[in-house]
């Protein structure tokens, strides 16, 4: 499937660029996700040493959470979501359709830097329960009222 939505907010980090995103990704969760698969956080120390921890939710299968990461490598993003924060990356959600078998469905991945520790990245898999791509992509934009 072909991307088709990209949306940046760029933002000082106390801008009402700033307080929309987070509003509309705070509204985006409780109208379209349906629960989270998979958390991590990564940590990178001063000697580049990384450290990771990840947890799965509870009741999803270990086979089915491999076999979605293998589909989701060779998936390309169909809405693309980055909030940049003077000239850093904050956060990048990335859209998914996986096509066929038992993993068929809608997906985001959520990648996020964290504001109280740099060395310290966050990344969460979560499936939708609504999947209208128009819906999903037209959230992000910003219209005239929203500013």
């Amino acid at each position: 499937m072909q991307r088709i939505g990209y949306h940046i907010f760029s933002s000082n980090g106390a801008d009402d660029v700033f307080e929309s995103f987070y509003d509309k990704l705070e509204d985006f969760h409780k109208l379209y996700v349906d629960k989270l698969l998979i958390y991590s956080a990564i940590s990178i120390d001063s000697n580049l040493k990384v450290s990771e921890s990840v947890r799965i939710s509870d009741n999803i299968d270990y086979d089915f959470i491999d076999l979605l990461n293998k589909e989701l490598k060779h998936a390309k993003p169909i809405i693309e979501v980055e909030h940049i924060i003077l000239g850093d990356l904050d956060c990048s959600i990335n859209f998914f359709h996986v096509r066929g078998g038992d993993v068929e469905g809608f997906y985001i991945s959520e990648i996020t830097a964290d504001m109280e520790d740099p060395t310290r990245t966050h990344y969460q898999l979560f499936n939708l329960k609504h999947t209208d791509l128009y819906d999903l992509n037209n959230h992000w934009h910003i219209f005239p009222e929203d500013t």
